[in-house]
This record gives C-alpha cells, sequence and structure tokens, in this order.
C-alpha cells in the first residue's frame, strides 16, 4: 500500500502541463477558465525516484499506472487487503478523471470513461490474481493431499504385513500348541494304560492273598514302612499325573567368577488337588515302587521341549539340563521311543543336556549305551551327576558325548582325594578339560563355601547362592500372555 500510495502522490501535473497553463506560477486552469491547482514556482529540485522512471517511460500517466500496480500487487498478496485494493483503483480512476484532461487534452466525459476503464481492468487483474493465487493454494493442497494419501497407503501396507505376520505367528503357535498337546495326550494315555494293567495285577494279587490289606491301590513293600510313611499316598500321586498337574521348575547354573546364567537344570514338581507342591522326596519313592517315573520323566521332557519352543518362537534360547531316572533308562517301552521323540526333533540337541547319575551310566548295558548312542550321533549331549568316585575313564565318557561332570561343593573343597581320583585336585579342571568336559560345581549354598572353591577356577556353579529352583510357567499362562501381546500388536 505504501508504494501505490507513493505513485498517487505523482498526480501532480508536470512542467510541461504548467507551460502549456500560460507561464511560471500562473495556476492551470480548465476550460472554463477556472483555477483548479494551486501556483506553482518553476524551481529546480531534485527527481525523485518515480519521477526518473516517468521521464524514461515518456508519460506521467505511465509513472502513475507502474507505481500503483507495483505498490497493489504487494497488497494483493494479502487477502485481507482485498478492500483497500478496490478503494485504491476507485481512488486512482478518480485521479485518472482529474488529471487526463489537463494532462493529455481530454475531454471531461472521455477523462470518466478511462478512470472507469482502468477500475474495471485493475479489477479484473485483481480478480485474476486473486484467482491465481486460489488456483495455487489449490495445487499446494493436492500436493499434500497426494503426500498424505500415499502416507496412508504406506502405513496401510506395513499394518497388513504386520497383522499377516501376527496371523502366520498365531498359526504357527496354534500347530506348535497342537502338536503338544497330542504329544501329551499320548503320554497320558500310555501312563492310564500302565496304570490300568498295575490296577489289574494288584487286584489279582490281592485275591492270591487275601491276607493283604484290599483297601490299597498297591501297597508298599513290608521291609521299608518308615520311608514309605514320609510319602505321600499313591492316589494323590496318581490324581496329580492323571489330570496333569505336574509343573516344570528351573535351576539356573551360572558362570563363574561372572555369575551370569548360562544352563538351567530341570526338575519336576506335582501339585495335590489343593494346588500345594509335592516335593520329589515325597514322591519319588512310591512312583518308582509304582512304576510311574517314566512317566514323570517323559512329562518332565515335554514340559522342558514346550518351554524351549516357547523361547525360540521368542527368538531367545535356553539350555535345559533335563534328568533321566535309571528306571526310565531302562523301561524297554518307553526309551526307544523317547529317543525316536528326539531324532524327530534333533534342533533341539543345541538345548537339552540329558543328565544320569554315575550309578546308572556304570550300570548300562549295551542294549542302554546303543540308544544313547543313536542320541549322540544325533549331537545331543550328556552329563554326569551324583559322582561317589572320580575312578572313571574321562576318554571314554568324552568318545560317548559326556561334556558335563558335576561335583558337589563339598566333594571338592574336603574330599577330591577320597574320591579315589589318581590326580590332585588342582588338577582336576585341567584333566577334564583336555577331554572336553566341563565341571560344575553344584550345592554351592553360601558365599563362604564359595570361597573354598576359589582355588579350583571354577568355569560353572549350581546351588541355592546364585538362585533357588522356580517354576516355569505353564502353557495357559504362555497362551493368556501370547493373547495379551497378540492384542497390544492389533491395537499399535
Amino acid at each position: 500500500m505504501a508504494a501505490a500510495i507513493s505513485g498517487c502522490c505523482m498526480f501532480l501535473p508536470s512542467r510541461r502541463a504548467l507551460s502549456r497553463s500560460g507561464g511560471q506560477g500562473r495556476p492551470a486552469v480548465d476550460v472554463r477558465g477556472q483555477s483548479y491547482l494551486p501556483a506553482v514556482n518553476h524551481i529546480s529540485r531534485p527527481r525523485g525516484k518515480n519521477e526518473t522512471r516517468a521521464r524514461a517511460m515518456g508519460k506521467r500517466p505511465a509513472c502513475v499506472l507502474y507505481c500503483v500496480v507495483v505498490g497493489l500487487g504487494k497488497a494483493f498478496m494479502n487477502p485481507l487487503s482485498n478492500i483497500l485494493a478496490v478503494g485504491s483503483y476507485a481512488i486512482v480512476a478518480g485521479a485518472l478523471a482529474i488529471v487526463l484532461p489537463a494532462g493529455l487534452g481530454l475531454g471531461g466525459g472521455a477523462a470518466v470513461l478511462v478512470g472507469i476503464g482502468f477500475f474495471v481492468v485493475a479489477g479484473l487483474a485483481h480478480w485474476q490474481l486473486l484467482r491465481g493465487r486460489e488456483l495455487l493454494r489449490l495445487q499446494n493442497d493436492v500436493v499434500e493431499l497426494s503426500v498424505l494419501e500415499q502416507q496412508l497407503r504406506d502405513e496401510l501396507a506395513a499394518s497388513s504385513e504386520r497383522l499377516r505376520m501376527l496371523a502366520k505367528s498365531v498359526s504357527a503357535l496354534d500347530v506348535v500348541t497342537n502338536r503338544e498337546v497330542l504329544a501329551e495326550m499320548r503320554v497320558l494315555e500310555d501312563m492310564l494304560l500302565k496304570m490300568e494293567r498295575r490296577r489289574q495285577n494288584a487286584e489279582t494279587r490281592a485275591v492270591e492273598n487275601p491276607a493283604r490289606s484290599s483297601g490299597q491301590f498297591l501297597s508298599p513293600p513290608a521291609a521299608a514302612p518308615a520311608a514309605i510313611s514320609s510319602t505321600v499316598p499313591l492316589q494323590t500321586v496318581s490324581a496329580a499325573l492323571e489330570e496333569n498337574r505336574v509343573d516344570l521348575y528351573l535351576q539356573p547354573i551360572v558362570s563363574l567368577p561372572q555369575r551370569k546364567t548360562r544352563f538351567f537344570e530341570g526338575y519336576s514338581r506335582l501339585r495335590d488337588a489343593e494346588g500345594q507342591v509335592i516335593e520329589p522326596a515325597q514322591y519319588l519313592s512310591i512312583a518308582e515302587q509304582a512304576g510311574l517315573i517314566s512317566t514323570i520323566d517323559n512329562l518332565l521332557l515335554l514340559r522342558c521341549v514346550q518351554l524351549i519352543r516357547r523361547l525360540h518362537h521368542r527368538n531367545r534360547s535356553a539350555v535345559i539340563f533335563c534328568n533321566i531316572s535309571a528306571h526310565s533308562l531302562r523301561d524297554e517301552d518307553f526309551f526307544p521311543q523317547f529317543v525316536d521323540f528326539m531324532e524327530q526333533n534333533s534342533d533341539l540337541a543345541g538345548s537339552l543336556i540329558f543328565e544320569f547319575s554315575q550309578e546308572t551310566v556304570r550300570s548300562n548295558g549295551e542294549q542302554e549305551w546303543a540308544q544313547l548312542a543313536r542320541l549322540a550321533a544325533r549331537d545331543y549331549r550328556f552329563s554326569i551327576d551324583r559322582v561317589a568316585d572320580l575312578t572313571m575313564s574321562f576318554d571314554e565318557l568324552a568318545a560317548r558325548n559326556f561334556t558335563f561332570i558335576k561335583l558337589s561343593a563339598d566333594s571338592l573343597s574336603s574330599r577330591v582325594d577320597e574320591l579315589g581320583a589318581t590326580l590332585q585336585s588342582s588338577d582336576l579342571k585341567r584333566v577334564l578339560r583336555a577331554h572336553g568336559i566341563d565341571l560344575i560345581a553344584e550345592k554351592i549354598e553360601d558365599e563362604a563355601m564359595m570361597v573354598e572353591l576359589l582355588d579350583f577356577e571354577l568355569d560353572y556353579g549350581q546351588g541355592f547362592l546364585f538362585g533357588e529352583p522356580r517354576r516355569s510357567r505353564g502353557p495357559e499362562e504362555m497362551s493368556r500372555e501370547g493373547a495379551k501381546t497378540a492384542r497390544h500388536a492389533l491395537a499399535g
């Protein structure tokens, strides 16, 4: 607007107009002889910027038009100045109607028509400018909408891909879960058949020997009543197995001296009808007498496999020591099926380590070693625990893929020489390492015991000092967590 106003200030007549009006200092008059401009003395003054442009262009009206267009062009960029712009056009049109008769010698009517024409042309030009600005704004909006549309398409594609992957994961989890359920059903069916056969045998013996109590499902041996009295009834153990109340407990095995968890050892725990935990000391003896140890070992294995599968599904890993009893190892029905199952799932070889007691290993026959050789051929590793003495062939153990030996902290700290070894206690780790066998000190209960073992430079330790056995979450809890995770993924 400032430029427009400055242009409007140039509407005064030029010196050429003054010379036509009759000389210096005389006012210009209209056709009626009346003066409409004040007298202006012909005094030399510096030329302004607009006047210089006017002289260059030759005529004062062109200068006025140029200044107005330049001044108002800036005003057009602000929509709020449209009213002022229209008013400016009207002022310029009026000024033209006044100036043109004196400047160009036009009549009053012609000057008015020129002013009206200028107003119309300026209004049309202003409208065209506004229309151009609006079209430009619409084009920018179209571009922004196109970018937004592409972003929405990309987000929709990403969401669709995320949903597809989630559906695929859920489907894979359902397949794995169904396999686990079917495997457990087969185990439970086999267990029920065995229990039914044993029940029939017990009833037959009760009929043949009426002196025995007919109220017992399977009477314990009379020679050891004290040991049985501290255990839970067989009916409680049977009910826990029938109703699948078998939990997996994990105890960490840590690296030393960092004390970082490297492995876990799996233990089985039963629960009674009230949810109370039944410790192994309470059910192992009665379960062994009833022939249920193989069933418990099988369920423990299945729990370990389920946990490993769930961890793999989450891109995590764990190595679990899984105990197998001598009874299960020598069970001609159970162990060959167990080996078949592990051969079919050889991808678990890096996550499962089967552990046997020293007594079990020493009493193995050709049939047991043949079954273990099948597992070793699939890269399954073995561990030996409950070591009573060290008079054994480490070469043979290494050849059979035994990679771990567990010794209690008490044995290491005070009774290594009493274990019958022909080497010094400080050389034990070096000799085992030479055969590719790692030593694990177990039953480390406190810091005092740990201090006594520093001279052995142990690589691994296990015991309550590093963590007690804790229950692993069952399939139901994991399913609930998986459903919650899926809901969060869908919401995200």
